[in-house]
């Protein structure tokens, strides 16, 4: 899954100090479409992120796709990219959040693996939603989610995403608790079967 920097978190978690004038030039070329100016920006914090990344993933070539990743999500989504803060804090920021979001998902991803299709459904739920929350919604994850039908996708995904109770979602569906419960019952199985086959 393409990592998307979180603009939000990086300018909410912002103690640097605002946008220079040359970081605003660099960004207004960047949003241009200006490759130059992206090249400049990558040359001028490849190593820094890079040493950054390495730090949580202990692997080189992970850190280095976490640093592509980030890289690869700005020029991507360039036309939108607003900072309010320092360059250097949002680049580190994205770095982060991607070098974290990689960890949670290899961890869940493995632990998802060693399951079986055929596990006992009473485990216990707080377990199995611990295991999806973790996942940090996972490409593997939105993948199932998508092929689950729409009443069960909503209802799992204001539960795994968003982090709503039962109540919660049953007072925002319109739906009774119960059937938010046996949805998402149905949507674990289902998405323990995904995911143990890959």
């Amino acid at each position: 899954m393409a990592f998307k920097p979180n603009v939000r978190e990086t300018e909410r978690d912002s103690r640097s100090e605002p946008l220079n004038r040359d970081d605003q030039t660099l960004v207004r070329r960047i949003r241009a479409g200006d490759v130059t100016a992206f090249e400049q920006l990558y040359r001028d914090y490849w190593n820094q992120l890079y040493n950054f990344a390495f730090r949580y993933v202990q692997s080189s070539e992970e850190a280095e796709d976490v640093v592509q990743e980030v890289f690869f999500a700005v020029w991507k989504g360039r036309a939108e990219w607003h900072i309010t803060s320092s360059l250097q804090h949002y680049l580190f920021v994205s770095v982060r959040n991607a070098a974290i979001g990689r960890l949670r998902r290899d961890s869940t991803m493995q632990r998802w693996r060693q399951r079986t299709v055929g596990e006992d459904d009473t485990r216990s739920q707080e377990a199995t939603d611990a295991l999806v929350e973790s996942a940090d919604v996972n490409a593997d994850v939105e993948r199932a989610l998508s092929e689950m039908p729409p009443k069960r996708r909503a209802v799992c995904a204001l539960r795994w995403i968003d982090g709503l109770s039962y109540a919660q979602i049953a007072e925002r569906l319109g739906i009774n608790e119960k059937t938010v419960e046996n949805h998402i019952g149905n949507g674990l199985r289902f998405m323990r079967s995904r995911l143990t086959q890959h």
